[in-house]
């Protein structure tokens, strides 16, 4: 795609500059002549090396930019590669995280230690993403997907945050009154809430982590 891409800017620049070349040579043969007496090749000549010496003068600064820019695009899109393999990578990472029960974290040390992991994934990712160069529709796409998936992450956390510190709340009330069981079925619809929202994230980033694709050169 690189080639083709390179091969269309030569053939347009070819094009423009041939026309440029023709142009001038009509032109300036057509203001340098008499029209009313038969045509003089001197003058002919004289236009025509013109024509030429100011097409040559403008193709080697045309031919270096289209080389730089080609060049350019083709470091960028090699680099594109790269990190969003490191960004897919990392998206994986995420996923046993994004899938964690809130009953799994047994004691606040370990829900520490879990944000603390949690969260070092989730900055790794935001950074990765201003790696990524917006050159084309599907670059500017995926950045776009990274966009939702960091959303995705952060709302996740809080659906988690909730179901654990409402499970402590739950186990924290006391038994054998009926404020006691009002309040833990409060609790328990607070947890089932945020357990709800948490289930619809899973989801979403599931079918997010499908359609994240590497930028492929």
């Amino acid at each position: 795609m690189a080639k083709r891409k390179l091969k269309d800017k030569i053939e347009i620049s070819i094009f423009w500059l041939g026309l440029f070349c023709l142009t001038y040579l009509i032109f300036g043969f057509i203001l340098k002549s008499d029209l009313t007496k038969p045509i003089d090749s001197t003058i002919f000549y004289e236009v025509l090396r013109d024509s030429l010496t100011l097409t040559a003068y403008f193709l080697a600064p045309i031919a270096a930019l289209i080389l730089f820019s080609d060049w350019r695009e083709q470091h960028a899109s090699i680099n594109n590669e790269k990190n969003s393999k490191d960004i897919v990578d990392i998206v994986t990472k995420i996923f046993p995280f994004i899938n964690t029960y809130y009953l799994d974290i047994e004691n606040d040390e370990s829900f520490l230690n879990f944000r603390q992991k949690y969260f070092s994934l989730y900055f790794d990712l935001k950074g990765k993403k201003l790696t990524i160069n917006p050159i084309d529709s599907m670059s500017k796409q995926f950045v776009e997907d990274i966009d939702k998936l960091e959303a995705i992450i952060f709302d996740n956390w809080s659906c988690f945050q909730q179901q654990y510190q409402f499970n402590k709340f739950y186990e924290s009330v006391p038994e054998g009154s009926p404020s006691s069981e009002i309040l833990k079925r409060s609790y328990g619809d607070k947890i089932n809430e945020a357990g709800a929202k948490k289930s619809e994230c899973l989801t979403n980033y599931l079918n997010m982590q499908k359609e994240l694709k590497i930028l492929h050169v």
